[in-house]
């Protein structure tokens, strides 16, 4: 049974589409990421002086499986190396410049944890409840979003934020400091 997925999280867009046959039981419907067509954008600012990125990174897979109308697991995984300064007012070179910055130890230590995973524990109406895998921690979030579902596609929209305090990326803010960047992002 074909299925897809249509997601548009804050201008980014997840689309999945079944891999084929129902795998965990006949009743259950499997949707699969078509990783070509699914990106998150973010934009991350800085506290106590002006500035902030945005960009792009794309979602490399993942699956939501129902039973019926009934939500039973889900994740996707971002693949992290795929990340993308989009600033308007950024030349190009500093544009890939951003990348190489934000790829090292100081941030999201690409080379060390290419990927992020996003487990989903719950989808309701107006959100889904996860678990984000960063820097080999996991945070905790609620996003806001919209979905509707039928036989062959789900799709969901929503804007959302990501506090990563708790994956204590090096180069975020810390806790006493005034002015850095700040563990909020927004997607």
């Amino acid at each position: 049974m074909k299925k897809v997925i249509k997601s548009t999280m804050a201008l980014g867009l997840i689309i999945l589409a079944s891999c084929g046959e129902t795998a965990v039981k006949e009743e259950n419907t499997i949707y699969t990421i078509d990783s070509e067509k699914s990106t998150l954008t973010w934009t991350g600012v800085k506290i106590g002086e002006e500035g902030m990125h945005s960009g792009t990174v794309v979602i490399s897979e993942g699956t939501i499986i129902y039973a019926g109308t009934k939500f039973e697991e889900g994740n996707f995984v971002v693949d992290l190396n795929t990340l993308k300064g989009t600033d308007a007012d950024l030349p190009d070179a500093l544009k890939d410049t951003l990348k190489v910055h934000l790829s090292s130890p100081k941030w999201f230590d690409m080379v060390k944890f290419p990927m992020s995973k996003v487990v989903i524990s719950e989808i309701t109406n107006d959100a889904i409840t996860a678990t984000i895998n960063v820097l080999g921690k996991d945070i905790k979030t609620v996003m806001p979003i919209k979905h509707k579902m039928n036989d062959k596609s789900f799709t969901a929209s929503g804007k959302f934020d990501v506090d990563f305090k708790d994956a204590m990326v090096p180069g975020m803010i810390k806790e006493g400091e005034e002015m850095g960047v700040s563990t909020v992002v927004s997607f």
